[in-house]
């Protein structure tokens, strides 16, 4: 094979491989009260990228895990959401350089306090989202099981990109 079918080929399969995002209203991945699963979540999601609106914001307590992970709430009109994991110091500017008081969570986990808006967003086109801003983001879905009976026991939102609504 030449370099030049090489390089097409190699082109014409990563702009393959992007997933596409359907729209979806945040409040169908909201689980109803009283609920721990959206009755969304199902296996036919896992992997499956969406696009919400909402307001993103920092829990309180922060925790980062051992991965540089930290779990964002992104909230809608009405007020209710869902947690999305990002990667700390890549879609956010880092968090664990700016905690203050910080103690161990657990293995190999940091928790403390942070200044007052701490949360900026790396969005897509060199934007920057702060705390409570209305934001058009996309999510990926992972659809966790048990083991023994295969029956969905969570859904873990992973945040791939966002911007200024």
């Amino acid at each position: 094979m030449s370099f030049r079918t090489w390089s097409w080929s190699l082109l014409a399969l990563s702009l393959g491989c992007t997933k596409e995002a359907t729209p979806l209203a945040l409040e169908t991945l909201v689980p109803p009260v009283g609920h721990v699963v959206p009755a969304f979540c199902t296996k036919a999601i896992d992997g499956k990228r969406f696009v919400v609106e909402g307001a993103f914001s920092l829990p309180d307590p922060v925790t980062v895990n051992e991965k540089d992970f930290v779990d964002l709430e992104l909230s809608g009109a009405s007020g209710r959401g869902i947690r999305v994991q990002a990667k700390d110091g890549t879609h956010l500017e880092s968090l664990t350089a700016q905690m203050q008081e910080v103690t161990s969570a657990g293995y190999r986990q940091v928790k403390g306090a942070l200044p007052k808006n701490a949360l900026r967003i790396r969005a897509k086109g060199g934007e920057e989202l702060l705390e409570g801003q209305q934001a058009v983001a996309t999510i990926e879905v992972e659809v966790l099981t048990k083991f023994q009976s295969d029956d969905v026991s969570a859904c873990v939102f992973h945040f791939v990109e966002a911007r200024r609504r």
